[in-house]
């Protein structure tokens, strides 16, 4: 009976194991944002993640997702915003700011595909 009971035990533990191995778990991305480009430039990501953007240039600036689907608003130096990616996120995003030279505009870029491998 003990042993009955022991490989049921078992059984369950390892299907449980089988079954959530295969579950995805939704991770956090972090992207600088610098004085004249995104750190990384391409964010590579599934869908449930989030991204996480920190200001690191000299000057305000603000993200915009591409066709004005989401914006941060005005984040100075240190500041951070957090955007949850769905599947229907637009893939590029576009940061905007003044500088004491004029104004400045770059873009940034989610993939879902799969990262490169580094050499």
């Amino acid at each position: 009976m003990y042993n009955s009971v022991r490989k049921t035990a078992m059984v369950s533990v390892t299907v449980g194991l089988v079954l959530s191995a295969g579950s995805a778990v939704a991770q956090t991305h972090y992207v600088l944002i610098h004085d004249r480009g995104f750190f990384p430039a391409v964010t590579y990501l599934q869908p449930g993640d989030k991204v996480q953007f920190t200001n690191e240039a000299s000057d305000v600036r603000s993200i915009l997702g591409d066709r004005k689907s989401w914006k941060s608003g005005n984040m100075s130096r240190g500041q951070t915003f957090t955007y949850p990616v769905d599947s229907k996120t637009p893939l590029q995003f576009v940061a905007t700011g003044e500088t004491r030279y004029g104004e400045v505009s770059y873009t940034g870029e989610i993939s879902f595909a799969a990262p490169p491998l580094s050499e």
